[in-house]
């Protein structure tokens, strides 16, 4: 395996690794099945169940945060080393025999219900939205527009004589220019009768049709709601874009990010002959978008903002990145990491940062350019922050504020008393909201991670057909056969007839030792977690003694060393209450939890390794992909 392909498994120590795109095919590029991964502490103790299809997982993870049972869609390496690396659990993958054709409809049918899902979720968003723009522009009369926190208004002729238009492209600039301040101008004059709240109290609930609960399912898609607000920020931003290009301004530098920490990573002389290239091109591409007209607002502002960065790596001679806002999935979760381990990962993301340099310089094109982005958004974060978060798609999307009174001379006659609007447009908000949260709902037993699985199977192919290939008995979701404890619904699965084989990816501990055993040096200190070569102590796990995982006969006396452990963890902390408020007794306790399994040969704790490294990674773990 190449060294880039190692970078690219074991890049981050984080629960959400930054994996970039594979660059070695595997034996089978689109297995398909059932995945059981085994349990461990925290909230894992019951296992976990998913579908692999091809290099994409399609898993269930249930927010308490915002009370939805996502629908998570990602890639196969992500989710692996998430599972098998940072959480140590094993990984059972029962493939089925399906035909290509099969295997497309089962995938399609998969990707429709994730973007329904998204798609709700894009409306609750967009009528947050249009509450918080209607607020701002009642109060202030501006308001924060996603995208427009990369600019100032300090002029720069120097970017205006690098833009360099020539006469027909500011003809057309102008001209669409005009064109979409008049639209903003209609644009707002209806929306400035709408945001009155007497006029808009007029406008009731009920006659929001997207509101009627027969709209509400999971397996169809909901109508995009388009709200005034989501049509005037719209407008702004390619207002804002086309004014930018026609006189630019000074970029607001806390909005890019540069890797002054390093040295080496300077922009070196040979390297601004590419960076020229990849600038020119993407000049080409906003102004082609403007003068065809055929880019939404998003697309031209990303292509403007990446314009920008490029200059600004020419100009301050280090690469320059511009910001993102990310977000986290239900399933990851955010920690600190020590400092040496910060080190020691930087060195890892250096050495990936000159393997995909090469491939920027071989060329320009959309994927290695978004690559290169994501790669480096995530050092940064990670560099500052310890935490790369989660990016789903790259949007430039840092809020600015604008003053809407530019856009519209009738907005000073709005009316002042904001709380009436704000009243309706949260309840309509509320509403849509919990109608989403119902649809998506989640229970231990009747709607878990794993019995949807086959709730949403069984409702893709009642007939128990992939268009006209048998798939064979249906494996109920009822929760009488027991098939949502996913240790249970794993052996059902094994047992059926489109199951063609059972792999196991090993979790780290366990290719680890495989290793050891190999080589002969296998040690009576790997079985302690604190003397154990690879385990180091983390905020995910409380205090145990041994690993009992790769024990089975003499579990319960390991078990019973552990629960004498953890019982004198719970009298220490008694003595550390007044100093700690109760946390070491709550580890204690835990640790007894987990430790009462044990006693009769049953194993749920299996520590967790946050904190790894490339180097620590057994070669088995790339193997196993090839197989």
């Amino acid at each position: 395996m190449s060294l880039g392909r190692r970078f690219y498994f074991a890049l981050s120590c984080l629960i959400f690794p930054a994996f970039l795109f594979a660059k070695e095919p595997i034996a089978n590029s689109n297995p398909v099945g059932f995945l059981y991964i085994a349990s461990n502490s925290g909230q894992s103790s019951g296992g976990h169940s998913a579908l692999r299809i091809g290099n994409r997982v399609y898993h269930l993870q249930y927010s308490f945060e915002d009370k939805i049972f996502y629908i998570i869609r990602e890639p196969w390496e992500n989710f692996r080393f998430l599972y098998s690396v940072v959480q140590n659990r094993n990984i059972e993958f029962y493939e089925w025999k399906l035909s290509k054709i099969a295997k497309r409809e089962f995938q399609r049918k998969w990707d429709e219900l994730y973007l329904i899902q998204k798609k709700y979720l894009n409306n609750i968003n967009s009528l947050k939205e249009e509450y918080k723009f209607y607020s701002q522009w009642i109060s202030n009369n501006q308001t924060e527009i996603d995208g427009l926190g990369y600019f100032t208004e300090i002029k720069s002729e120097r970017e205006k004589e690098e833009l360099a238009l020539s006469n027909s492209e500011k003809y057309h600039i102008e001209k669409s220019l005009e064109i979409l301040q008049k639209e903003l101008r209609v644009a707002f004059d209806t929306e400035g009768k709408k945001a009155n709240p007497i006029v808009f109290k007029s406008n009731k609930l009920e006659n929001k049709h997207w509101l009627d609960e027969e709209n509400f399912s999971e397996f169809f898609p909901p109508q995009t709601i388009e709200t005034g607000a989501n049509r005037l920020q719209n407008l702004i931003r390619k207002i804002q874009i086309r004014k930018w290009i026609l006189e630019p301004t000074l970029p607001y530098l806390p909005a890019f990010f540069s890797f002054h920490f390093d040295e080496d990573l300077k922009v070196k002389e040979e390297d601004q002959v590419w960076l020229k290239n990849i600038q020119t091109q993407l000049r080409e591409d906003f102004i082609s978008c403007i003068k065809n007209q055929n880019c939404n607002d998003w697309e031209e502002l990303s292509l403007l903002v990446r314009y920008i960065s490029i200059g600004m790596s020419r100009d301050l001679g280090v690469f320059t990145f511009p910001m993102l806002q990310t977000k986290k999935l239900p399933h990851q979760t955010e920690f600190e990491i020590p400092e040496w381990l910060r080190e020691k990962k930087n060195l890892e993301y250096k050495q990936a940062f000159y393997e995909l340099k090469k491939e920027m310089i071989a060329g320009y094109n959309f994927a290695t350019f978004l690559e290169w982005e994501r790669f480096n958004l995530k050092w940064y974060l990670f560099f500052q922050k310890g935490n790369e978060g989660f990016l789903d798609l790259w949007t430039p999307n840092l809020p600015g504020n604008v003053s809407l009174q530019e856009f519209s001379q009738n907005t000073n006659n709005v009316s002042s008393d904001v709380s009436s609007l704000e009243t309706t447009l949260f309840q309509i908000q509320s509403e849509y909201q919990k109608k989403v949260q119902e649809i998506y709902s989640y229970h231990l037993i009747f709607k878990n991670c794993t019995g949807e699985l086959f709730r949403y199977q069984n409702h893709f192919f009642p007939d128990q057909k992939i268009l006209d290939e048998t798939i064979g008995e249906r494996i109920s979701h009822e929760p009488r056969q027991l098939n949502f404890i996913p240790a249970i619904a794993a052996k059902r699965v094994e047992s059926h007839t489109l199951t063609t084989r059972k792999k196991i990816y090993l979790s780290f501990r366990n290719l680890y030792l495989n290793e050891k055993r190999r080589n002969k040096v296998e040690s009576w200190k790997d079985g302690l977690p604190n003397l154990s070569p690879i385990y180091k102590s983390n905020p995910f796990d409380h205090s145990f003694l041994f690993f009992t995982d790769d024990k089975l006969y003499s579990r319960p006396l390991y078990g019973l060393a552990n629960l004498v452990w953890g019982i004198g963890y719970i009298a220490k902390g008694i003595l550390w209450i007044p100093v700690d408020y109760g946390e070491t007794v709550s580890k204690g306790s835990e640790s007894i939890f987990y430790s009462l399994p044990e006693l009769v040969f049953f194993n749920i704790r299996k520590g967790h390794f946050p904190y790894i490294t490339i180097d620590e990674i057994p070669e088995e773990y790339y193997h196993l992909e090839k197989e």
